[in-house]
């Protein structure tokens, strides 16, 4: 039995990445993780590499249907929460004149608005004592873009915040 028997915790944007890496190791722990992310084809793999209690659930935390949707499942499957890790997350490296309002309304509902909406909806599931952590962070793609040669180079900015690695978050929950 790990340190988080007997606790469930779902973890957004729990398909790949950090959140994935978080997921695994809760697993490992001993929790029954519920993971949500947009594409069910990577959802599926990931619930591949995680016990059998798992849950993968199709949601765009930026949608309060989906978010509604899937706390409803959560419930019926889990009945309650004992810890909340917010990671979707969300960006797009433009050069700042090339930002449109199509592009930072996106940016603006998965990273601000997501969280926000996913932590007041799981309120009711979360037992006295649980824990809720918020990552945040964006990263751009190795080999990303190139500033075009014809005009000077500019910089490109994110909002990056350092995080622990996920084996330490899972003592939070125990």
């Amino acid at each position: 039995m790990g340190r988080l028997a007997d606790k469930n915790i779902l973890i957004t944007g729990g398909n790949s990445g950090i959140g994935l890496a978080a997921a695994q190791e809760f697993d490992r722990e001993g929790a029954r993780v519920a993971i949500c992310g947009l594409n069910e084809g990577s959802l599926q793999a990931a619930k591949e590499t995680l016990g059998a209690g798992s849950l993968a659930v199709r949601a765009d935390v930026s949608n309060l249907t989906d978010l509604d949707a899937m706390f409803a499942t959560i419930k019926r499957e889990f009945g309650h929460l004992d810890g909340l890790f917010v990671n979707a997350g969300y960006s797009e490296f433009l050069l700042f004149e090339e930002v449109t309002e199509q592009s930072f309304d996106k940016v603006i509902a998965v990273n601000f608005k997501g969280p926000y909406f996913t932590i007041q909806k799981a309120l009711p599931l979360l037992r006295q004592g649980s824990s809720v952590i918020i990552n945040a962070s964006v990263g751009a793609r190795k080999g990303g873009r190139q500033p075009r040669p014809s005009r000077p180079a500019r910089p490109q900015s994110s909002i990056s915040l350092e995080s622990s690695a996920p084996n330490s978050w899972a003592a939070g929950f125990a």
